[in-house]
């Protein structure tokens, strides 16, 4: 079918065209059909890149090489969650998030020591994995590998996209190293500069997501519009809004959403959950498995905390 026809098949209601972002250098125009998105059946749609950009052009061709299902299934289900949800994997065990991290790698290692992830099981991290610590090297090294041991979804958060930024554009790094970029460029070691940072690091960070949503939960970093459909909400909100700022009010979805971003004690309103502790400024790491709302948290240093004890 050429692009003409199914042009106009789009116009008639037949297909739908959706334009997400692989990266933020690589926006993507998925086309699908409504008949067989309706219909419940998995189905991968027709992915083009419309980036101008060489390099975007490229990383493309080789991840959709690599990965032709994952694309969809791993980072685009997010952005249309009413027409791909069918095609969202049944989560069968448990959904933990972790809050923010900071480049405290005792911290996370010592959390996953205790969570005991299993191959069912579901973690979303929050985002805001580098930045004011000394260990963001190791955190995104844990990080990168997680998935070979439970299914795992990495949320971006500002301090992570401040550091993305200074990949592109030099000028960046002067705001980065403001919010704790210089203690995570020294974890690379003595001198290192961004050119440093190995490349596994920077597709990791290019490839969190904004939103995650299930069935019940949608989970971000910081905040979110509450009269907004997810794929239509406002990047200041999602990764740079405290909660304090601007008050969260239930979304139209009726869903729960997970947040961190804003430190304090664990705030719980019913419709929004917040499990940013404050690592990385005297604080705790806080996770939460959100459908039974069990709770562990471990110091900065990596020692757990016992939840009951301070009850």
């Amino acid at each position: 079918m050429d692009a003409q026809t199914k042009r106009q098949l789009e116009c008639a209601g037949a297909y739908s065209s959706l334009r997400v972002f692989l990266s933020p250098r690589c926006p993507l125009w998925l086309i699908f059909p409504h008949a067989q998105a309706r219909s419940g059946q998995s189905f991968i749609p027709e992915i083009r890149c419309s980036s101008k950009d060489k390099f975007a052009k490229k990383k493309f061709g080789r991840y959709q090489a690599e990965f032709p299902d994952k694309i969809v299934r791993d980072k685009l289900l997010l952005f249309s969650p009413g027409i791909f949800m069918q095609d969202q994997p049944e989560l069968t065990g448990r959904l933990i998030a972790i809050g923010d991290i900071h480049g405290h790698a005792a911290s996370l290692t010592k959390m996953l020591e205790l969570i005991r992830p299993m191959p069912d099981d579901t973690i979303v991290t929050l985002g805001d994995y580098v930045n004011r610590g000394p260990d963001s090297c190791q955190v995104l090294e844990i990080l990168t590998g997680l998935d070979k041991v439970c299914r795992y979804v990495a949320i971006l958060g500002n301090h992570d996209e401040m550091m993305l930024a200074c990949r592109y554009d030099p000028q960046a790094e002067e705001r980065w190293f403001s919010k704790g970029g210089d203690l995570t460029l020294e974890s690379y070691g003595p001198k290192a500069q961004v050119a440093d940072i190995p490349e596994p690091h920077w597709e990791f960070l290019e490839a969190c997501r904004p939103i995650f949503e299930t069935e019940q939960f949608i989970f971000t970093h910081a905040n979110y519009c509450w009269y907004s459909d997810l794929s239509e909400q406002p990047v200041r909100l999602l990764r740079w809004m405290a909660i304090e700022m601007e008050p969260p009010r239930p979304h139209v979805s009726g869903k729960t959403v997970i947040v961190a971003h804003s430190p304090g004690k664990i705030r719980d309103l019913g419709f929004c959950r917040c499990i940013d502790t404050g690592c990385s400024i005297g604080g705790v790491l806080t996770a939460m498995e959100v459908n039974s709302r069990k709770i562990w948290q471990v110091t900065e240093s990596g020692e757990p905390i016992d939840i009951e004890a301070h009850r």
